[in-house]
């Protein structure tokens, strides 16, 4: 098994069209944009046994960033497979470096929904607190810092989104605004 950059790997796949290139994110993210020529084999749901190559081709994973792509690598090697070729980056790095790309719908990812879910529980229950009774506000007392989620699931649309949890000042004037609401309930 070795590691390849994107441009890398492009080079050799140009040079070689049999090399089997294979992407192992969901068909949602695959949908969304995938390297041209990148067949969609999930990692989820990927069957060893039964791939469209012989152990004995060379094949390129590809995945979001390179974190998938590596473990599927692992188990091809495991499995047999003698030329298992991790695409360094992922796809993220495939657009990055403007190779060519197929594009379709747009997926808002798993993580971002949940974000969303919990979110607008948190942000129900503050307004239900604030404009039925109260009593509400303990529905947030566990999860107080989720109240930034909604805000963390909702910018962005495209390939930038955020990948890590940012510090904004509307999710901290939210977060502290939830706080002092619930805070005769603390008292």
């Amino acid at each position: 098994m070795k590691d390849l950059t994107v441009q890398e790997s492009f080079n050799q796949r140009q040079a070689n069209r049999s090399i089997t290139f294979m992407d192992v994110r969901t068909p949602a993210e695959y949908g969304s944009a995938h390297a041209e020529g990148a067949i969609n084999h999930p990692m989820e749901s990927l069957d060893l046994n039964n791939l469209p190559f012989l152990k004995s081709e060379e094949v390129h994973v590809i995945c979001q960033s390179g974190g998938r792509s590596m473990k599927v690598c692992q188990k091809l090697a495991a499995a047999g497979y003698e030329k298992v070729v991790n695409v360094e980056g992922g796809t993220a790095a495939w657009l990055d470096a403007n190779l060519p790309t197929v594009t379709g719908k747009k997926a808002m990812s798993l993580e971002r929904q949940v974000r969303i879910a919990a979110g607008s529980l948190v942000l129900i229950g503050a307004a239900l607190g604030h404009f039925v009774t109260p009593g509400w506000y303990l529905q947030e007392l566990p999860i107080p810092a989720e109240w930034g989620f909604l805000l963390l699931g909702c910018p962005g649309t495209g390939r930038k989104e955020i990948t890590k949890p940012q510090l904004d000042p509307l999710v901290l004037r939210s977060f502290f605004a939830v706080l002092i609401g619930a805070r005769p309930l603390l008292s």
